[in-house]
């Protein structure tokens, strides 16, 4: 009797030492656990935040474009409301809007293009503070210059960001500005382009086509 009591003790003890071995095991895979998803959280914000600043990089560069774009289009703006102005007691209203529409449009195409070999050709890169970022430049597309808009087609921008890339193609449109010469009559001249109509030249140029790769 006194042998079998003793080999239960021992029992109690070994079940002891697995009950122990099972909740360190168990703390130990709920620590891995814990460190894991923590790790995973990490790694998800970290993707997150580059994929964010590279996104933001892109965006900014094409707003750049877009801004250089709508000052080349305020000048010419400008330009075209002078020459409407030279003959504005001697025309009708359509007469004064097809001037501003073909002077509008000459003026941005001698700007994008300018004639003679002393000035390249202008590209978005001549916009923007860091050109590299540009996969392609785009082409300049004149076939509907006389319906008053102009393009910049398949402008391609990407960034990398800690081995993530935001790619980015998108057409720019130029628009005329919506200005109309009718004010009183014919021979009533406005003293501002004000006086006819606010205009913001914002406005004039688009994004057409955007795509997010």
């Amino acid at each position: 009797m006194r042998k079998d009591n003793r080999l239960r003790k021992l029992n109690n003890k070994g079940s002891a030492i697995v009950t122990v071995l099972i909740v360190i095991i168990f703390i130990s895979i709920l620590a891995t656990t814990v460190l894991y998803l923590a790790g995973r959280n990490v790694k998800m914000k970290a993707t997150d935040r580059h994929t964010k600043e590279s996104f933001y990089a892109t965006e900014t560069t094409l707003e750049e474009v877009k801004a250089g774009l709508v000052r080349i289009a305020s000048d010419c703006y400008d330009k075209a409301f002078a020459e409407v102005m030279k003959h504005y007691a001697g025309s009708d209203s359509s007469s004064r809007r097809y001037l501003f529409v073909q002077t509008f449009v000459q003026s941005f195409i001698d700007t994008w293009e300018p004639e003679g070999d002393i000035y390249p050709d202008m590209t978005v890169a001549d916009l923007v503070t860091n050109p590299t970022m540009f996969e392609s430049v785009g082409t300049f597309d004149k076939s509907e210059r006389n319906s008053g808009i102009l393009y910049i087609k398949d402008v391609e921008v990407s960034h990398t960001v800690g081995g993530y890339t935001t790619k980015i193609k998108t057409d720019f449109a130029i628009r005329v500005p919506d200005a109309e010469f009718d004010v009183g009559a014919d021979t009533s001249v406005p003293d501002s382009p004000e006086a006819t109509r606010t205009i913001n030249i914002n406005d004039c140029v688009l994004y057409t086509n955007w795509e997010k790769r």
